[in-house]
């Protein structure tokens, strides 16, 4: 059973088999109970069961910062996002809750999903929602997403106290069981099906249960337990019966509540008692499918101040943009509520970028793609910038 109100213990109580976290979220308002985080599109999403919150945090990530934007929901769980960025959220409740994009402060859910006992884990997979319900034990599949309310299916698999699930590769689906000693990690292979029976069983390091689970962009699967609070990894390819290895000790009780994998390989660790988020640097594996053709910087900036200098009409203020990703070899960022004005050709101005977290200033973005009435620019000549120990070009920068 979870709990609330726990103490804020400080980070010093945290102990690593690989490197200490990079990074450690407290939040202000402080958080009472972390149950989930996620990266997504450059900005942290942190379920606060405590608060009965969703918050959002733009990047760069600092300990202290207040939430850009929060969403009530009683007793949130794991996040899911689709394809077209709305937001579904699980609960420690009945329900699970679809927040349509643009998400804004304070708005309600878009869908209400209920009939549940536990809804605690959202997974979307091939455009169809799995909800993971632990207290009955049941696993639905809504096909396709909802997009409005609809009754509660039939559960397309029964199998012990599903607390979170993840697929893989293969449309294999892994389970994280809580309450389930002995049977913490379990497989079912594709198609999942009622009836069927795990065709793989995991043992955990922790003689405690299973409480969240994720793969990273290798297959490897991540696997967060409470009491102990350790994180274990097990390696693809996953073997029959393999035993996790443990990569994080968090030395707190009833502790690991989330554990997510970013983009960028980088590990979210929800701590539930000691009202934190964690990241974790360097330990697993991104999720982009392959690797741009020119080696990547060390330091690729979560967020840019595009402050155009030469532009075909008015020039807009400077605006920041937030990573999307390495795509090819460019690179995706967002520029939140900018729209290129119509008749302006893509390529009628240069602009300045200026990184924030203290990197070298860069100039000379002149070669990139961007559409009409787009917000998100394309930095096409991205090779051309690995040319010092930075990463970044050393071109004095534009004046705004």
């Amino acid at each position: 059973m979870l709990l609330t109100g726990a103490a804020i213990r400080p980070a010093s109580a945290l102990t690593t088999v690989n490197p200490t976290p990079n990074l450690t979220l407290t939040g202000t308002p402080a958080l009472i109970g972390v149950t989930y985080a996620l990266v997504h599109n450059g900005d942290h999403w942190v379920s606060d069961y405590g608060a009965n919150l969703v918050n959002e945090y733009a990047a760069p990530f600092t300990a202290n910062e207040a939430p850009t934007l929060s969403v009530t929901v009683g007793r949130p769980a794991q996040l899911a996002f689709d394809t077209a960025g709305n937001l579904w959220v699980g609960s420690y409740t009945n329900g699970a809750y679809e927040f349509d994009s643009p998400i804004t402060n304070g708005m309600s859910p878009s869908v209400t999903l209920t009939g549940f006992d536990e809804a605690t884990g959202v997974v979307l997979h091939q455009g169809n929602l799995w909800v993971f319900d632990w207290e009955a034990g049941n696993v639905y599949e809504f096909s396709p997403e909802p997009t409005t309310f609809v009754a509660t299916p039939a559960p397309v698999l029964s199998a012990g106290t599903p607390i979170e699930g993840v697929f893989d590769s293969s449309n294999n689906l892994w389970i994280a069981n809580y309450a389930a000693s002995g049977n913490e990690v379990t497989e079912y292979s594709s198609p999942i099906h009622l009836g069927e029976s795990p065709s793989n069983t995991l043992s955990l390091t922790s003689p405690d249960v299973a409480t969240t689970i994720a793969m990273d962009g290798a297959g490897n699967l991540w696997v967060g337990t409470e009491g102990t609070g350790l994180v274990d990894e097990f390696t693809a390819p996953i073997s029959i019966g393999e035993s996790g290895v443990a990569k994080i000790t968090v030395s707190s009780f009833d502790s690991i509540w989330g554990v997510s994998v970013d983009s960028m390989g980088n590990i979210w660790v929800g701590d539930y008692v000691d009202n934190l988020v964690y990241e974790f640097s360097g330990l697993a594996q991104g999720s982009s499918p392959s690797s741009p053709p020119s080696p990547l910087p060390p330091v690729i900036p979560t967020t840019l101040t595009f402050a155009f200098s030469s532009f075909s009409g008015t020039a807009p203020a400077p605006i920041v943009g937030k990573l999307v990703g390495v795509e090819g070899a460019g690179i995706l960022y967002n520029l939140p509520g900018y729209q290129q004005a119509g008749g302006v050709s893509p390529y009628a101005y240069s602009f300045c970028s200026i990184a924030s977290q203290g990197l070298i200033q860069v100039s000379g973005f002149s070669d990139y793609q961007a559409g009409f009435n787009s917000s998100e620019i394309f930095v096409s000549n991205y090779a051309s910038f690995v040319s010092n120990a930075q990463g970044w070009p050393t071109e004095p920068a534009c004046t705004s």
